[in-house]
């Protein structure tokens, strides 16, 4: 599958859907075993941390004001899972925290 599957994925399902959970479980074992050509895809021109980040952005907006049900939490903890798989490579972690000059 191709980084930008896994985007498009990312961006067309809902948050409440359980297809969204079991998306965001492929991507977060596709990164734990992917070569670094295909993080730095994901993180470079693909972008996916900010749809990610979008994702996290939106379900912790939401939790604010609301109850989250099962299945958010569920998309909430996969989400951080991915993040967590990006920041044990050099180049999901320089991304996310640049060097400070």
């Amino acid at each position: 599958m191709s980084t930008k599957w896994y985007i498009d994925g990312l961006k067309t399902n809902k948050v409440a859907d359980i297809k969204l959970v079991k998306h965001l479980i492929a991507l977060r074992v596709h990164l734990s075993t992917a070569q670094l050509a295909l993080i730095q895809d994901f993180v470079g021109p693909e972008k996916g941390l900010d749809v990610l980040g979008q994702l996290l952005a939106g379900l912790v907006g939401k939790g604010g004001k609301k109850n989250l049900g099962e299945v958010e939490n569920t998309v909430l903890l996969e989400t951080v899972k991915c993040f967590r798989v990006l920041l044990n490579t050099d180049v999901g972690f320089t991304h996310i925290l640049p060097a400070s000059p």
